[in-house]
């Protein structure tokens, strides 16, 4: 969910942390392509702006869904859990550097 503020980068580098955490390379691998993905994605909607959305529909049921479905297959209720301030921190600032590239570029 945090992704639909944090964009699918912050949500695609925080299922990379966890299946490098679980262990799974043939995920990790993939996380590293979603994480590139998503980072272009973004880059493109700071000058585009339409393509947002859809892209976080289609992250979600093609690569976020799929770990959800793991974890709660694998751990049921007993899932580790780890905090959320440094992650949410790191998201918040994320999305103010590309908010002010992005305002940035667009007033040139």
């Amino acid at each position: 969910m945090w992704s639909v503020f944090f964009t699918p980068v912050f949500g695609s580098i925080l299922l990379l942390r966890d299946w490098q955490a679980i262990g799974d390379n043939d995920q990790v691998k993939l996380g590293w392509i979603w994480l590139a993905v998503s980072l272009c994605v973004v880059i493109v909607t700071m000058f585009v702006g339409k393509y947002g959305l859809v892209y976080l529909i289609v992250w979600y049921f093609a690569w976020q869904k799929r770990q959800t479905e793991y974890i709660t297959e694998k751990w049921r209720k007993d899932i580790p859990r780890k905090g959320w301030i440094l992650p949410l921190l790191s998201g918040a600032l994320t999305v103010a550097v590309f908010v002010v590239m992005g305002v940035t570029v667009r007033s040139l």
